[in-house]
């Protein structure tokens, strides 16, 4: 019942969390930014504060999400009203992991995936991909809020470490 509750809150509710950007470096009241992301023109950051919530319901949510994240790239069917005989699938292509990382300070997992120009991902065609994309669920057990944080950049540029920690 929880975890419903809490993707309930996830997909209808996501408070925006305050952030700003001061001279070169972005700036937020739980979270530190690294120095080394990439810039360009090109690049949007999207924070969402999902909520304070307990580290069991933290864990279960960003293990629900990357189920969601996985199942974007896992082998479709190709679409054909007759027998199916071939699928499609480009999940080699991009970074998935499959393991939860835990810190003192947190608990987190990224994927390294490539987005439309809308900032969708799965797209799986490769002219449609304009973006390389961080995607992390990031849960900060100091005051047990739980993020998750888009952060879009031109495709030509390589993926950055980790772009944000607890602080």
């Amino acid at each position: 019942m929880q975890l419903h509750i809490l993707s309930i809150l996830a997909l209808l509710c996501f408070l925006l969390s305050s952030c700003t950007e001061s001279s070169k470096f972005l700036t937020h009241e739980d979270l530190t930014f690294n120095e080394h992301i990439p810039t360009t023109e090109e690049k949007k950051l999207k924070l969402k504060q999902i909520g304070v919530v307990s580290y069991k319901e933290a864990f279960a949510f960003i293990q629900s999400q990357t189920i969601q994240t996985k199942m974007l790239f896992a082998p479709q069917n190709i679409p054909y009203s007759g027998q199916q005989t071939k699928s499609t699938s480009c999940l080699s292509q991009v970074n998935i992991s499959n393991e939860i990382q835990e810190t003192a300070n947190e608990v987190f997992i990224l994927f390294d995936l490539t987005a439309t120009e809308r900032f969708i991902y799965g797209s799986c065609i490769p002219s449609q991909e304009i973006y390389k994309s961080q995607l992390l669920y990031l849960y900060c057990r100091k005051n047990s809020k739980l993020f998750e944080i888009k952060y879009f950049f031109d495709k030509s540029l390589q993926f950055p470490q980790k772009i944000v920690s607890c602080k």
